[in-house]
């Protein structure tokens, strides 16, 4: 805490609410960022993962298996 003038004071509250804002913008950023990334990175890669694996599902289970026993 700073001594008991007004000017430095005023000066300690102005670092203290810069800090705060600062702190409260980067936290704001990072989630934003975040968002942003999962909604056009995260959520499109799972929807194409699922898309090919009911693909997958649907393709394997028309297809059959013939075996040549050769033994004969």
């Amino acid at each position: 805490m700073p001594q008991n003038n007004f000017l430095s004071m005023l000066i300690y509250i102005f670092g203290i609410a810069l800090t705060v804002a600062l702190f409260a913008t980067v936290i704001a950023f990072g989630a934003t960022i975040f968002v942003l990334s999962f909604t056009y990175v995260f959520i499109p890669l799972l929807i194409i993962a699922f898309v090919r694996w009911v693909w997958y599902k649907i393709k394997n289970k028309h297809e059959s298996i013939t075996y040549y026993d050769d033994r004969n």
